[in-house]
Formats: C-alpha cells, sequence, structure tokens
C-alpha cells in the first residue's frame, strides 16, 4: 500500500532506529510502527521492514562526523574514544557533554545522516511502485552553532586582554607549523599588514560564547591610510576550541557586510589569514583570488611549494 513520507512518519522511523530494544515494521494502513509479529503481519503490501540499522551502523556514524569535524581539541578526544575499543558510545556522549556546542553539531549531522537512509529506504519503494524517486532536500552546510555565539565590535576596555592573548596564539601557531627562519618572516609579513600606532583607524569585530569567553576576532583596516574605498583584512583568528563552529564564517561575513555599508568598495584579504577549507565561503561571497606567493624548501628539495601570500 503507497504513502506519503511525512515528517510524522520519518520522526517516528527515526526514533525507532535510535532505539534497539525493540524490532518495528511500517503499517501502511494506519500509518503507524508497530511492533514486528511475522504471525500477524504477513501481509507484504502493508507491512514495511525499516531501514536496516544497528551498533555498526551508529559507529560509522560517529566515524564519519569525527573525520569532518574541524575543531581540534574535540576531534582528538572523539578519536581517542573511537578507538578505546570499549564503552564508545558511553564515552562519545560524555565528550560531547562537556562540549555543548559540537554536541548541536553531531545531532544536526546524525539526523541528517538518519534522514538520508529513510530516503533511500522510501525510494526503494517507490521504484516498487512504479514511482519516480524523489529528491532529498537540501542540507544545511551552514554550521548551526554560531546563533550561540554574541557578535560585538571590539571593546577596548573589555577586549584587550583577550585580543592580544588571541594574537599571541595565532603568532605560536605559525611558530609550532614552521621552521624558525620561516616562521619569523611569516610573522613579519602578518605584523607588516597591521602597522603599530593605527589601533585607532582598525575595524575589530569579536565573538564571545553565551558566557562572555573569547572565541575569535577579525579586523580591518584602510589601506592605504585614510582610504575609503579599500580595506584590508589585518587579522581573522579563531581561537582552537571553537573552531568548525561557523564562528569564523559569521565574523567573516559579518565583518565584510559592514565594511560594505559604510561604502568601502574593495576589501582585500591576504592568503596568509585564510584556511584553504575556508576559500569557497570567499568566493560565495564574491571574492576573487588575486596573485598568491609561494615558499620552496631548497635544503629538501622535495618539491613542495607552501601558498602563504598575497
Amino acid at each position: 500500500m503507497q504513502f506519503e513520507l511525512t515528517d510524522e512518519i520519518v520522526n517516528q522511523i527515526i526514533f525507532s532506529m535510535e532505539d534497539q530494544s525493540q524490532q518495528r515494521v511500517f503499517d501502511s494502513e494506519k500509518k503507524n510502527l508497530v511492533a514486528f509479529n511475522p504471525e500477524e503481519q504477513q501481509d507484504g503490501s502493508r507491512f514495511y521492514p525499516l531501514p536496516a540499522w544497528d551498533s555498526v551502523s551508529g559507529f560509522s556514524i560517529m566515524e564519519r562526523f569525527v573525520s569532518e569535524l574541524r575543531n581540534p581539541p574535540v576531534k582528538e578526544k572523539l578519536r581517542t574514544v573511537l578507538s578505546a575499543g570499549k564503552g564508545v558510545f558511553r564515552g562519545f556522549k560524555d565528550v560531547l557533554k562537556e562540549h555543548p556546542e559540537v554536541e548541536t553539531l553531531w545531532f544536526a549531522f546524525k539526523e541528517r545522516a538518519l534522514k538520508h537512509e529513510i530516503s533511500a529506504w522510501y525510494n526503494l519503494l517507490r521504484d516498487s511502485w512504479g514511482l519516480e524517486k524523489i529528491g532529498e532536500e537540501p542540507e544545511e552546510t551552514d554550521e548551526l552553532v554560531y546563533a550561540d555565539f554574541i557578535f560585538r565590535t571590539y571593546d577596548a576596555e573589555t577586549d584587550t586582554d583577550s585580543l592580544r592573548k588571541a594574537r599571541i596564539c595565532a603568532q605560536e601557531e605559525i611558530c609550532s607549523v614552521y621552521e624558525s627562519g620561516l616562521a619569523e618572516t611569516l610573522l613579519f609579513l602578518l605584523n607588516s599588514s597591521r602597522p603599530h600606532g593605527k589601533e585607532d583607524a582598525e575595524y575589530t569585530l569579536t565573538a564571545h560564547t553565551a558566557e562572555g569567553e573569547f572565541a575569535g576576532f577579525i579586523s580591518a583596516l584602510p589601506s592605504p591610510e585614510g582610504s575609503h574605498k579599500t580595506v584590508l583584512i589585518t587579522a581573522f583568528y579563531v581561537l582552537s576550541a571553537w573552531r568548525g563552529l561557523g564562528i569564523g564564517k559569521s565574523l567573516f561575513t559579518r565583518c565584510t557586510e559592514k565594511l560594505k555599508s559604510t561604502g568601502v568598495r574593495y576589501i582585500i584579504v591576504p592568503c596568509i589569514h585564510i584556511p584553504d577549507f575556508f576559500e569557497h565561503i570567499m568566493f560565495r561571497s564574491g571574492f576573487q583570488r588575486i596573485p598568491a606567493g609561494f615558499y620552496a624548501d631548497t635544503d629538501t628539495q622535495k618539491g613542495t611549494a607552501k601558498n602563504f601570500g598575497f
């Protein structure tokens, strides 16, 4: 018996897939789930087995989530849990409880995965009915958590120390990735885009957690000095504990929108501030690539060049 896959039915099936305590089937006549009873459910056109789902399937989703997570500290914790061999599901939940923002991402990720399985299951039924398959609703690729953060213009009275520490973290991160001589040059390039004594002319947008903890910032400065049409992004950094939550995207979007609203025409972003995965966000925001720089390690001559310039 044909039926329409409503949101209510989808939610019932998701609940059953996650609840492994009882085997259920879908009753297409009553439009609900019932306990599996092979003696009473001989009618294969009325009762449909639900999408196959077990602990192995759940573990696979957890692995996929961790592989895509861009929050280094939490990612490492979850990887350790997944390789523990026992108590994986409880350990996974415990880690997420310590990081509510990432937990929110996990719930959204898991729901999308379950809905994908249900959609595939329903399309197989539609195929058997001689009907066209339905397409899945577009997935929300934007992160869900940044709405829980506070974005505001830099406040010298409350943010000075946090901003200083964040800049130090950014410098230490560069030093941890590159050898000392190269790191010093990169830091020089990074700092030369922000001339000393120009703080008053610099526009800085900050991000804070709901509890007031500093999470990241972005800064822009008229370039050349006194320009009203061209600005240079002089700093852009999200603390590692808060990465992968959409904060960077929101900082970048809010900052560029603010600049455009003041009449700025050209916004230049040095590549040294932008990780590779962030480029698609910039392109979608109307940015274009301009000539970049590279470096080569002439000591090893391994043929490896890294993009770090402007």
